[in-house]
């Protein structure tokens, strides 16, 4: 009978025992804001939204320890409407991420599944849209994805622990399709190399078909697509390097990025090049530990090649300001403008390329999320709330 006991106590001493090394947590984020707009299709707006500084989602993460400081991780994060209710990333239940791995202090992380790029948490540190801002700060179109639009299917992930200063990422996505190895594949490296107030960052990413029937998730030739992509082409790459220093309660931040688009539109053979070359300054302040404010200002062109009017530029200008108020530390409100204005005309659009044209043939203005202006301004004022769980 002492026997029997000692077995049982045993097992339920064990059970608790794998139970405190394991956890899954819950967490999300849900923003919510009013939105003035001057011009979508040629009428101002005012709209309940549920974008802006942040993007709602909700997800589990757990980890489970497995001795040596190696532990079992996975990551499956929602995205969704809050005004509506919608599943975001094209009706996706976990279409933000979705991933499992292992991670280890001294060797790093490695993980698989649907995951972003090398571009984030590097590069796009750097940026206002992806430091502090949120989706309408993005670059047009988010074209460099330093919003992190673009979602990887079927990769292979390795993120390098703190080495001197130093972290860096590798990433490699399969196509899936039988017989085509090569084709609709995708493969990123970054870094970020961080030593007192000071910080830079670099990355680059290549990407086979992009955008390619990303409802059905599946291409022309049936693979598995690699990934979303705001614009549709046969072959993405995207380069870019950016520096912060902080000095006292400022941090400002330099970024580059160039971003590549071949043959766009949706039969991928139109054999029209865009070239897009983002320039952007931003700064971030702390007024107190409940309050910042920040700005930030961005030029873009983009350089048209192979379309029957020959060779053309366009360009775009954007000023992004922030006001973040905390009344707690899982909830704030906050402000945000922004103002887009475009030039350039007697561009080429393809089937499936973005850069809508006013009436008079000139470039429209769109700030992301919102529908194209009718003219070549377009302006956003944003006050929302958020709450963090």
């Amino acid at each position: 009978m002492k026997e029997k006991l000692f077995i049982m106590a045993a097992l339920m001493g064990g059970s608790g025992l794998v139970h405190a090394q394991s956890s899954v947590t819950l967490y999300g984020i849900i923003n919510e804001a009013i939105t003035y707009s001057s011009n979508q299709g040629g009428h101002s707006a005012v709209q309940l939204t549920g974008n802006g500084e942040y993007g709602s989602r909700w997800g589990l993460r757990g980890a489970e320890d497995l001795g040596g400081g190696t532990k079992a991780i996975f990551t499956l994060e929602n995205g969704f409407n809050p005004v509506s209710g919608a599943l975001g990333q094209n009706n996706r239940m976990f279409g933000r991420q979705a991933f499992v791995g292992f991670s280890n202090p001294n060797y790093g992380t490695l993980t698989f599944g649907r995951q972003y790029d090398a571009i984030v948490g590097t590069l796009q540190t750097m940026t206002s849209n992806g430091a502090w801002g949120g989706v309408m700060f993005s670059h047009p179109y988010d074209n460099d994805n330093t919003d992190d639009y673009l979602r990887v299917n079927n990769s292979v992930k390795y993120v390098s622990p703190n080495l001197k200063g130093f972290t860096g990422t590798a990433m490699y996505a399969f196509s899936n399709a039988p017989g085509a190895f090569a084709n609709n594949r995708m493969w990123s490296v970054g870094g970020i190399y961080s030593q007192g107030a000071f910080s830079i960052a670099a990355a680059y990413s290549l990407y086979d078909q992009p955008g390619v029937n990303t409802t059905a998730n599946v291409n022309t030739n049936g693979a598995i697509t690699c990934c979303d992509a705001p614009i549709t082409s046969k072959r993405e790459q995207i380069a870019g390097i950016g520096a912060s220093y902080v000095i006292g309660p400022a941090k400002l931040s330099l970024m580059y990025s160039n971003a590549i688009y071949n043959n766009v539109g949706t039969t991928l053979t139109s054999g029209i090049n865009y070239r897009f070359n983002n320039y952007e300054a931003n700064a971030r302040f702390t007024l107190d530990p409940t309050l910042f404010f920040g700005m930030a200002y961005t030029y873009t062109s983009d350089d048209i090649t192979g379309g029957p009017g020959g060779p053309t530029q366009v360009h775009w200008h954007q000023v992004n300001l922030l006001v973040d108020k905390f009344l707690s530390k899982r909830t704030s409100i906050y402000t945000e403008v922004i103002y887009l204005r475009a030039a350039g005309g007697g561009f080429s659009r393809p089937t499936g390329g973005p850069l809508p044209a006013t009436s008079n043939g000139l470039l429209a203005s769109q700030i992301q999320t919102m529908l194209p202006s009718s003219g070549q301004n377009q302006a956003v004022v944003s006050v929302g709330l958020v709450h963090k769980f």
